[in-house]
């Protein structure tokens, strides 16, 4: 079985006028959302072998705030994360070696939401309609794949387990 985490970045800041979108920084509630996200994955022990997170700079700070309570999982940047569509990202995911068998992507919308749509099916259609209608900054989808390798992920086939927003999170 695959577990896969799809982490939207928390919060980015827009104060510096003309700064570059890359550039841009976890505003205040950014921090403290990463903070609480970080702390529910784990006491709920969801915890990813592998972090694969976007070069820009509010993913990182979302990954390192969040690191610290995952223990030391490596982390990679992937510059896709940043500029690729949906099916593109999930080429690279389906790429992890099978021993991984909790992987975490960290990177932006609209590519997220619609990557964890793409992949879920409607066996837990509360949260899938909660997705639908919104992914917002700091979202977490829990995803469970009942296959051995990820390249057998295929579209509709996850089982959305948890869909955690961090307004909702002390």
């Amino acid at each position: 079985m695959k577990t896969l985490y799809l982490l939207r970045h928390a919060k980015s800041s827009w104060d510096i006028e003309n700064q570059p979108d890359l550039e841009r920084p976890l505003n205040k509630r950014g921090r403290k959302n990463a903070i609480s996200i970080g702390k529910y994955m784990r006491f709920h022990d969801l915890q990813p072998q592998l972090i694969l997170c976007s070069p820009a700079q509010r993913c990182r700070e979302t990954v390192d705030l969040i690191h610290a309570h995952l223990g030391t999982p490596p982390i990679l940047q992937e510059p896709y994360l940043y500029s690729e569509g949906k099916n593109e990202v999930l080429q690279h995911i389906m790429q992890t070696k099978s021993e991984i068998d909790h992987l975490m992507v960290v990177g932006h919308n609209p590519t997220t939401a619609d990557l964890a749509l793409m992949l879920t099916n409607g066996a837990n259609p509360v949260l899938r309609e909660e997705m639908m209608a919104k992914y917002p900054t700091g979202t977490l989808a829990v995803i469970k794949y009942d296959c051995p390798h990820w390249d057998e992920l295929q579209p509709y086939e996850g089982y959305l387990q948890r869909l955690i927003k961090p307004r909702l999170l002390p």
